[in-house]
């Protein structure tokens, strides 16, 4: 039976405003509800419902909240540090805040960290909980088709040589896999103080903590981000900053290493 920090009706709202902030929004269940509760306090979550959505000056956001200044900032602070707040500059070039999407999107900023911890274990776990129960019970639309393409369920074939499996379908593809060409000309195409970032990756590091490590020895740092994004996990400590040198040189050597380049 599970034990919840959080009325699970508080969750669910928060759940659903989140999703509100995508075009990606997730099929909500008690296994996502769970995910949320390992790693938020009831505080948070009540200061994350009483922000609603859309975007909001520091000051507008105090007015909205209600808390005293101490308490205010926080609880704020943390929630920058765990992801589901974000910064980002409006058309002033003024910090503005917004609650993030669930998953592309906050799991991605709470794991990009690579902090190895019982709550982060914890939150690692049912993430876990979440895509087994999508498949061993048939309720894959849990998941939203973005995710199915890339989530920490899948896994990877390992074989001494390649192979060819005639299936006499046409089949049509679901996700982006892009040539080490394409990913190095976007970057090279950068204006040299555009903002780039890397992060530990979420799907493998999620594995790493349940203890299923990539069996492939692949670099833990290979989430890369740009522009905004990017300045808002550098701002944060979730991601470090890179040259866009150093993303070429990144790109190529995981390619070298046999990894394929996704958005």
């Amino acid at each position: 039976m599970r034990q919840w920090k959080t009325p699970k009706d508080k969750i669910e709202q928060l759940a659903d405003l989140m999703n509100e902030q995508s075009v990606h929004p997730l099929q909500t269940s008690d296994e996502l509800f769970h995910i949320f509760d390992a790693a938020l306090s009831t505080e948070e979550i009540d200061f994350l419902l009483a922000m609603g959505g859309g975007t909001h000056s520091r000051h507008e956001l105090y007015e909205k909240i209600g808390l005293d200044q101490k308490e205010f900032d926080s609880i704020l602070q943390s929630l920058l540090y765990k992801g589901p707040v974000a910064v980002i500059r409006d058309a002033d070039d003024m910090k503005s805040y917004h609650i993030m999407t669930i998953y592309p999107g906050w799991f991605e900023f709470y794991m990009m960290r690579g902090i190895d911890d019982a709550e982060h274990r914890e939150f690692a776990r049912r993430i876990e909980k979440m895509y087994t129960a999508a498949y061993e019970f048939g309720n894959e639309d849990v998941i939203n088709e973005l995710v199915k393409d890339v989530g920490p369920h899948l896994s990877v074939a390992l074989t001494s040589e390649p192979k060819t499996i005639k299936l006499n379908e046409t089949l049509t593809p679901e996700n982006h896999v892009y040539e080490v060409s394409s990913i190095t000309e976007l970057f090279a195409g950068l204006d040299d103080d555009e903002f780039i970032s890397v992060g530990h990756c979420l799907c493998r590091f999620e594995k790493e903590l349940i203890g299923d490590s990539c069996r492939v020895h692949m670099p833990m740092e290979t989430c890369m981000s740009i522009g905004p994004a990017a300045e808002h996990l550098i701002e944060q400590g979730i991601s470090r900053k890179i040259s866009k040198n150093e993303a070429i040189s990144m790109v190529k050597k995981f390619q070298d290493m046999g990894c394929v380049h996704q958005t």
